[in-house]
């Protein structure tokens, strides 16, 4: 795959990964540490007739984590077996073949000169946050990748319904340009924060893994709280509270390219202590998910019927069950047979309960498919892509998803006996 990643961009990079300084590559490999430095900030590459890139890639690779490689060179765009020396040399190629002042100020470059260097109150955080995000959808820089931060109780664009909007499009905009968004998240249980969450996931999973919520694994009590979103090398903001320990009410702007860099790094860092919510690559066995303690809630507008498929119903008997199905064809003979099941457990299992829709609800947004086992397991499509969860705070959130859906349908599209004879009279 083609990547666009300037030489100096993509050395920072693996020093971070790799626990080095300037200094310290500049010993390995015998050359004065303002070589190094020239290099990083993008001022000097090397020659494609000198043995530097060969000798750093030889470094770097001696005792580089294979995990934090592998995890690297896929959020880059690269196959995971592409080597060190392959991505150095290609980065070499295109920083030489541009042939431009990397250190030139990002203000003038990407019409930024308006954003002020601070600013108070919501409404003006906002307003230049947004311009920055614009410009990053008209910019081609090579580095794009956003790091995002969610560490206090209010999300940075939270608190309008208009602002939500803004970021679900602005996010869904910059990943069709080939944008990359790491949202970093605290994970704890506030029921704003979490359907906060949860929202983002149901409206932005679709986007092909261009969207990426994490959340932290170990983390530092931070308060008042601050907030961050690096957008590539074109700027940085540090959001601040300095009024209360739960409202983002000021911020600070950078366009200054060292001082985007070190924000960077310092968000850099701070990802490396999360891990993905999202899981692309999961284990896909039903009897793996159902067995065990914890209701299942189950949305289905797909007809796939996942929960009657299973060979034995006696499992589904030993769990509280809410099913919502949408039904376009019970004709289909495997559809027939699931109805049977279903019957059988409305009839028999009085900790079954489900309920029958003929259209998809229109007041929210809803996957096309949904299995959530309690405190285990969150399985979910939206669009083309499904995935799973399995941390515990967002399967609970999503658990609160379903209840509100539930709770919004009517009486008697949940009713057992209007159920029971629904059933009946679709399958003769």
């Amino acid at each position: 795959m083609e990547n666009k990643a300037l030489f100096g961009d993509l050395l920072s990079q693996l020093l971070e990964l790799r626990g080095w300084t300037a200094s310290k590559l500049a010993r390995e490999i015998n050359v004065d540490g303002s070589y190094v430095r020239k290099w990083i900030r993008g001022e000097r590459t090397p020659a494609l007739k000198s043995d530097y890139v060969e000798k750093i890639s030889g470094c770097l690779s001696n005792g580089m984590d294979e995990k934090v490689y592998m995890n690297y060179i896929e959020s880059l765009g690269y196959k995971v077996e592409t080597g060190i020396l392959d991505i150095l040399m290609e980065a070499q190629i295109n920083s030489l073949t541009l042939n431009k002042k990397y250190n030139s100020p990002i203000k003038k470059r990407n019409n930024l000169s308006k954003v002020p260097s601070f600013v108070k109150g919501k409404e003006e955080v906002f307003k230049y946050a947004s311009m920055i995000l614009n410009a990053a959808y008209e910019n081609n820089s090579c580095n794009k990748e956003i790091f995002m931060t969610f560490q206090g109780e209010k999300d940075i664009l939270d608190g309008y319904e208009k602002t939500h909007d803004y970021f679900i499009n602005i996010v869904s905009k910059l990943v069709t340009k080939g944008w990359n968004i790491k949202h970093l998240w605290r994970l704890k249980d506030n029921d704003a924060r979490i359907a906060t969450l949860v929202r983002n996931i149901t409206e932005l999973l679709k986007l092909e893994k261009g969207y990426e919520p994490r959340y932290f694994i170990k983390y530092g009590t931070i308060t008042p709280p601050s907030e961050f979103i690096i957008v590539g090398s074109l700027a940085a903001i540090l959001f601040i509270s300095d009024e209360t320990s739960e409202y983002i009410s000021s911020a600070f702007f950078y366009t200054n390219r060292d001082e985007v860099e070190a924000l960077r790094k310092h968000v850099f860092l701070m990802s490396l202590q999360t891990v993905p919510i999202i899981n692309y690559k999961y284990d896909k066995n039903l009897y793996n998910i159902i067995n065990g303690n914890g209701d299942i809630f189950s949305i289905d507008t797909e007809e796939r019927f996942a929960l009657h498929k299973i060979n034995d119903e006696e499992i589904l008997r030993n769990h509280n069950i809410k099913e919502i199905i949408v039904v376009q064809n019970v004709s289909d003979k495997s559809n027939l047979n699931c109805f049977k099941n279903m019957l059988n457990l409305l009839e028999n299992c009085p900790n079954y309960e489900i309920a029958i829709l003929d259209k998809i609800p229109l007041t929210r947004k809803i996957p096309k498919f949904m299995l959530l086992k309690e405190n285990a397991k969150l399985i979910i499509k939206v669009g083309e892509e499904e995935a799973s969860v399995e941390e515990t705070i967002t399967i609970g959130g999503f658990k609160e998803f379903f209840m509100s859906i539930w709770d919004g349908i009517s009486p008697i599209n949940k009713d057992r006996q209007y159920s029971i004879k629904w059933i009946k009279g679709k399958i003769g």
